[in-house]
């Protein structure tokens, strides 16, 4: 699903290989929203951010801060990537209508607030995965 947007602005390089930018984008149904584009991104959308940003669309991109940048480029993908995956979680406790555990909830809102932070903070880590529910 491709999600439309109005603005770009805050272009930032998030780590020194130049693979991934960091942006805030005004998106139509969410409004503001810190994201990171890169070439290989799992949405259209952020594909087509990335593309557009190298192409100066939406005007200059900042050199990147430090290594952190790249730390929390990673981090954030890789909590993109598990709160994907728990989609099939969620998905079978509905096909089999069982309440989603509080566990997973909580896991999905803890992925979530990592995904949608502006800034690095070294006490950021990845929730640990709840166990599978037994039901589903």
């Amino acid at each position: 699903m491709k999600l439309e947007y109005t603005a770009v602005t805050d272009l930032q390089w998030a780590n020194e290989a130049r693979s991934a930018v960091t942006m805030t984008v005004s998106f139509n149904s969410l409004g503001d929203v810190p994201f990171t584009a890169a070439p290989d991104d799992t949405t259209e959308h952020g594909r087509e951010l990335f593309a557009r940003a190298v192409a100066g669309d939406f005007g200059s991109i900042r050199e990147p801060d430090t290594e952190d940048a790249m730390v929390f480029y990673n981090l954030r993908q890789q909590a993109q990537i598990e709160l994907d995956a728990s989609d099939r979680t969620v998905l079978r406790c509905y096909e089999k209508s069982i309440q989603v555990p509080s566990e997973w909830a909580e896991y999905r809102n803890d992925l979530r607030e990592i995904i949608r932070a502006t800034a690095f903070d070294s006490s950021m880590k990845l929730p640990t995965r709840p166990p599978f529910p037994s039901d589903a």
